[in-house]
């Protein structure tokens, strides 16, 4: 089995997008193009949506034997074919999720022996500019400074330590030998394909999906939430729909962060004929450039994880 877990805004829904599509071998999810409710296969449900991010021990426990045993028959059944992309597990999107080596020992439970685990590497700066205009599209008022300082204050309690890859390789070589972690640069489009040929599953080369904003846009995204109503509430960071696909609520509070983000789309393009009126620039901190070095010695260092 073939389990990717990240790193979000690296081409997770380009590669969920392609895996969907392959013949060959079955892909368990997630595909967020697809239908409400089928984002994942009808035996993992909304377990890596929500039991794995979010659920205390007790709840987790209770469920995660009958995941493991669907998982080993369906790893069985397809010969090993079996994939499965979550971009979440390796990473802390939301300040609800639980840190990401508590989600990964929880993966390492449920995943049948001999499983791969899948990272897309992008250069930290980039990765954290996407991750930016990304909260922005879901409501986020703080300037690329502001964001800044906030992930440098919050250090390793916070999204910054999920991306040193030296302390994923620790957290996974803890699971070894059943699980083995496989890394890819994001631009080595082909080398991915490759992978998954060699493991018998046949993907199409990945298409670009999720095109965020341009950085003159970024502006105009920053007055719009800036102007709307205060919302803050307990929930106001998660993406229901996905979570709780087929409990009954509101559909104003269901689908409220999907909905912003058309919101926000349609106002931009009716400001895309101005100027803004700021123009903002990404001034890293220290600790995020240090960050980059290490992951990129790194690399250098641990040529044996890295898909080429």
């Amino acid at each position: 089995m073939i389990i990717h877990i990240g790193f979000p805004k690296s081409a997770s829904t380009s590669l969920q997008r392609s895996l969907a599509g392959s013949k060959s071998g079955l892909f368990l999810g997630c595909n967020p193009k697809a239908a409400l409710g089928e984002f994942y296969h009808e035996a993992i449900g909304e377990f890596l949506e929500k039991d794995i991010r979010f659920a205390p021990n007790d709840v987790f426990n209770e469920q995660a034997e009958e995941i493991t045993s669907a998982l080993q028959d369906l790893e069985l059944h397809h010969q090993g074919r079996v994939t499965l992309s979550y971009e979440n597990l390796s990473f802390r999107l939301t300040p609800h999720d639980l840190p990401a080596d508590i989600k990964l020992a929880r993966l390492a439970q449920i995943s049948p022996q001999n499983t791969q685990w899948l990272t897309i590497y992008r250069p930290v700066t980039a990765l954290l500019k996407s991750l930016y205009k990304n909260y922005l599209s879901i409501g986020y008022t703080a300037t690329p400074q502001q964001f800044i300082d906030e992930l440098t204050l919050l250090g390793d309690y916070g999204p910054l330590s999920d991306l040193d890859l030296a302390r994923l390789k620790t957290r996974v070589s803890e699971f070894a030998p059943k699980i083995s972690l496989k890394i890819v640069h994001l631009e080595q489009s082909e080398a991915l394909v490759n992978f998954f040929a060699q493991n018998e599953i046949e993907i199409e080369p990945l298409a670009k999906e999720n095109s965020g904003f341009t950085d003159e846009e970024i502006a105009h995204a920053l007055h719009f939430n800036q102007q709307q109503k205060a919302d803050n509430t307990y929930l106001s960071w998660l993406e229901l729909h996905r979570i709780y696909p087929n409990k009954a609520m509101d559909e104003s509070v269901k689908f409220k962060l999907s909905r912003y983000r058309h919101a926000l789309n349609e106002a931009l393009d009716n400001a895309a004929q101005t100027t803004p009126q700021e123009h903002y620039e990404f001034n890293w901190s220290k600790e995020i450039l240090e960050l980059e070095a290490r992951n990129t010695a790194f690399l250098k260092e641990n040529a044996e994880l890295l898909i080429t």
